[in-house]
């Protein structure tokens, strides 16, 4: 794991996360649990966690954070590039209320726990910072021992532009260890949400189609039937 600074108003590593719970001896799931001691989704979380990859003594440690709603093939590419950058990827995630006061309209889509659970099943990274700033400050840097700071082109790429203007990636881009990947895929949580819609239309149509047929057809057999 990554010694970082107690000081640094950053988020929980998800593997310090589950190490501390085995420390306190959390015996959710022996004698005398209840079902309010954790929820399954934090459970879960802990188990994927417990799985992360200690990191090297020596190395380059590589930053990238986002939203990761909806994970889907064009994160899972984005990290893949981002962890092709050095030799110990970690991932920050945003909690729900970061993502939604830059992007509204009711997003996330996924929770805090489903988004991190998501980003701890993929292969390519090493471990997990959940509830992540949004700006990437000197503190983080150093607390992370951060040598790249990396985002994508696309999708949670918007996420860290504010209205006024302001760059999170100021502190990086001006120390030289900021990355851009272009990102390979058009996919995004609004393109999900639009097939999904059209997906729905057509199986609608479909169903009001088959439903009106079906009531001609018993309609004409009762017909038949009337004396």
């Amino acid at each position: 794991q990554i010694a970082r600074d107690d000081e640094a108003e950053i988020g929980d590593f998800a593997s310090a996360s589950a190490a501390a719970d085995a420390d306190e001896g959390d015996e959710v799931d022996g004698p005398g649990a209840t079902s309010s001691s954790v929820s399954p989704l934090h459970r879960l979380r802990r188990v994927f966690a417990a799985a992360a990859r200690p990191r090297p003594a020596r190395g380059t440690v590589v930053y990238i954070a986002g939203a990761w709603d909806m994970f889907h093939a064009g994160h899972i590419t984005t990290l893949e590039r981002a962890r092709e950058l050095g030799d110990f990827l970690v991932v920050g995630v945003h909690s729900d209320e970061v993502v939604n006061s830059q992007r509204g309209a009711n997003m996330p889509v996924m929770n805090l726990d489903e988004r991190v659970l998501c980003v701890l099943g993929c292969k390519y990274v090493d471990d997990v910072l959940v509830d992540a700033p949004r700006a990437i400050t000197p503190d983080l840097l150093d607390s992370l021992r951060i040598s790249v700071v990396a985002s994508g082109t696309r999708g949670d790429a918007s996420l860290f532009f504010s209205n006024d203007g302001d760059d999170p990636f100021e502190v990086p881009k001006r120390l030289g260890i900021y990355r851009q990947i272009p990102s390979a895929s058009d996919l995004s949580v609004v393109e999900i949400a639009n097939r999904i819609q059209q997906h729905h239309s057509a199986f609608d149509a479909k169903y009001r189609k088959k439903i009106k047929a079906q009531d001609a057809y018993y309609a004409s057999r009762r017909e038949e039937r009337a004396p």
